[in-house]
């Protein structure tokens, strides 16, 4: 993906405030998850993108950062931590501009501000083409490696290979996500100066919605990475499981009424259980959200609890939607698959990750997930069994 490029009269701006810095080839300009502090022009040379946080603990390289282009600018900005690291391929000189340094560049160069701006749609594109180009791929290596045997140094390859794509994908989700997130920090303090308040109202509320489900996309696969690698660990407390419910119902309430979908709680007054609250929760907003996506207008969705099993509680969201291809059901769980449904309305496709989190999560609960058909058969209903226990005493 391509990096923006700082015009001259810019890049001379920034020479005056920041200091000079040479970099011998093998050094280490910053460290992956390290705080910044700093933005950094490249006069000469060139700097290579590193991943390090490989599950093999192997070093991806992600991109090259060139001459006339900056590094470091969204975390000092936004104050999160290094995505990457970042080491000098060869001589490399750079002109590094502390955070106060580099306010004071945009305030003398706003057009900065408005390039980075403009680059974000290009991020999008870009990140939205690798996911779809990423799932053929790790398709199409599936469907390989099923018709090979099942030799121990062909799987450790497939899996080399996912992961790689991972990294990558992960990567370039990252990408427009820090681009709106900077944008959003810039264009903050202006709104209350702008001629047309509700334009900038609109772009931030543009850029808020689209900040998250880059969030979404990125938390997700990374989670599923983590239990995929049996690295994840829950957060088992005991609550009321209606309570949780009950808050979902109530946030998620307004966007089915804009929408002119019903939207039903039938739940018993208390269950309590035992897991990892934020999980499961993300579970059954996963759900929820779907059956909202897919559900026509006039349409009606139901999240329903049920305790009757005393070593069981069962969550389920149904729908009035398209439904789902009974051979398809079981595909829906696996990774990156969109499903082939001819009543599917156009455009109405998710992105592959969302029930293949839903089963994983399930499955460290030591719970289930299935699917089966709608009330009197019409849509689809997706239902949730989480075991019934309590936190052990020690």
């Amino acid at each position: 993906m391509a990096q923006l490029i700082i015009p001259e009269d810019i890049q001379e701006i920034m020479k005056t405030y920041g200091t000079e810095i040479i970099l011998k080839e093998g050094d280490v300009l910053f460290q992956q998850d390290t705080l910044s502090d700093a933005v950094y022009l490249v006069v000469s040379g060139k700097l290579n993108v590193l991943n390090e946080n490989t599950s093999g603990g192997a070093t991806v390289l992600l991109n090259h950062i060139l001459p006339g282009q900056i590094a470091g600018e969204i975390g000092t900005i936004t104050g999160w931590p290094r995505s990457a690291t970042l080491r000098a391929e060869r001589l490399t000189t750079l002109v590094k501009l502390t955070a106060p340094q580099f306010t004071e560049v945009l305030r003398k160069a706003p057009q900065l501000a408005k390039l980075a701006m403009g680059s974000a749609g290009s991020y999008l594109i870009s990140a939205d083409t690798e996911r779809v180009n990423l799932g053929r791929i790790y398709q199409h290596l599936r469907l390989q490696v099923s018709t090979l045997d099942k030799e121990r140094e062909q799987l450790q390859e497939m899996l080399r290979l996912r992961e790689d794509m991972e990294t990558l994908l992960v990567h370039d989700l990252r990408n427009p996500l820090n681009i709106l997130q900077t944008g959003v920090t810039l264009l903050r303090p202006l709104v209350s100066e702008a001629a047309d308040h509700q334009t900038a109202d609109t772009i931030l509320e543009l850029m808020t919605a689209a900040i998250s489900r880059m969030q979404y996309l990125t938390e997700t696969l990374l989670d599923i990475s983590k239990m995929e690698a049996g690295q994840s660990s829950l957060d088992i407390s005991e609550f009321n499981l209606i309570a949780l419910l009950s808050n979902l119902y109530n946030e998620q309430l307004s966007q089915f009424q804009e929408k002119a979908i019903a939207f039903e709680l039938a739940v018993p007054l208390e269950i309590n259980i035992a897991g990892d609250r934020e999980i499961l929760y993300r579970v059954v907003t996963n759900l929820v959200d779907n059956a909202l996506k897919f559900t026509p207008k006039g349409g009606r969705v139901t999240l329903a609890a049920s305790d009757a099993d005393p070593d069981w509680a069962t969550v389920s969201v149904s729908d009035t939607g398209p439904g789902i291809p009974l051979k398809e059901r079981e595909r829906i769980f696996e990774k990156f698959t969109q499903i082939k449904n001819p009543n599917l309305p156009p455009g109405r496709r998710g992105t592959g990750l969302g029930l293949t989190f839903c089963r994983m999560a399930m499955e460290a609960h030591g719970g289930t997930i299935h699917v089966e058909d709608g009330p009197e058969g019409r849509g689809i209903a997706f239902h949730v069994r989480i075991p019934r226990r309590v936190v052990a005493e020690e």
